[in-house]
């Protein structure tokens, strides 16, 4: 009996959120030592991109190894440092997906449709989300090397279907997985 007595009082409303609590409060302490430990140890850092042009998220990205190959960041998010007449003005930085890398065939037609080696990007909008008329990047061929063709998910992005190709040296940090 002295049993069911202890388990009752264990299972009480009272005690069952204290223990919600303390629960919750032990995984927040795990999880700003394993975002700690992740960045001081594996030079890795939880980033929060708030940008339209790719949507809002949090993706784990490290700082870029100067000597990894472009063709390794294919379809990756990437923190770039580049200003656009769109960016805020207090940031340096963009993040784009890089779609079409060195050595890669870029293609644009007339309707400013994108292809990546015959793979279909997207296209240029004639004018910004402010109704100006902007004017698109043409370019047939294949990329030169050490550039990238970058760009973001929502349909006025402003990216590489405007200001061309981004060089791999402007690349900041990049997505790890």
């Amino acid at each position: 009996m002295q049993f069911n007595t202890l388990i009752n009082k264990l299972l009480s409303k009272k005690n069952i959120r204290i223990i919600f609590i303390i629960n919750i409060i032990f995984c927040i302490i795990f999880i700003l030592f394993l975002a700690f430990f992740i960045n001081t140890k594996l030079n890795k850092s939880f980033t929060l991109i708030t940008s339209n042009s790719i949507g809002k998220k949090i993706i784990l990205t490290q700082i870029t190894d100067k000597n990894l190959e472009l063709k390794d960041l294919k379809n990756k998010i990437v923190i770039i440092e580049k200003t656009t007449p769109y960016s805020n003005k207090h940031f340096k930085h963009i993040a784009k997906y890089i779609k079409c890398v060195e050595g890669d065939i870029l293609k644009v037609t007339k309707e400013k449709e994108y292809f990546c080696n015959d793979v279909y990007l997207g296209f240029a909008q004639n004018t910004n989300s402010k109704g100006k008329e902007i004017k698109n990047f043409v370019f047939n061929g294949a990329i030169p090397k050490n550039k990238f063709f970058a760009m973001g998910t929502h349909l006025m992005s402003y990216d590489s279907r405007y200001f061309g190709f981004i060089d791999k040296t402007q690349i900041v940090r990049n997505e790890v997985f």
